[in-house]
């Protein structure tokens, strides 16, 4: 809405997270409720298992507008991307 929060690509952010080229997720919460009528955050990432799902810890939560906008960091690889942490 205006000064709030806008909506993305979840077909792009599914991609760059499955690439690993998503270090940070950036996710507006707004008083309201679409149902399925809504288009999804984020794109089929084909993750079977939780165990497989990228993992992102909380950094920040502020207000934009009349939403809340929480950001999120990655903790861990993405999912078919080697863990490179540490080499």
């Amino acid at each position: 809405g205006p000064g709030g929060c806008g909506d993305g690509g979840g077909a792009l952010g599914a991609t760059l997270l499955a690439a690993g080229l998503g270090d940070e997720l950036a996710v507006c919460t707004a008083g309201l409720t679409l149902g399925a009528e809504g288009r999804p955050m984020l794109a089929a990432l084909g993750v079977e298992r939780l165990a497989d799902a990228p993992r992102f810890a909380q950094i920040g939560v502020e207000a934009a507008g009349p939403d809340i906008l929480h950001r999120w960091g990655r903790i861990g690889p993405a999912v078919g991307v080697p863990d490179v942490t540490g080499v």
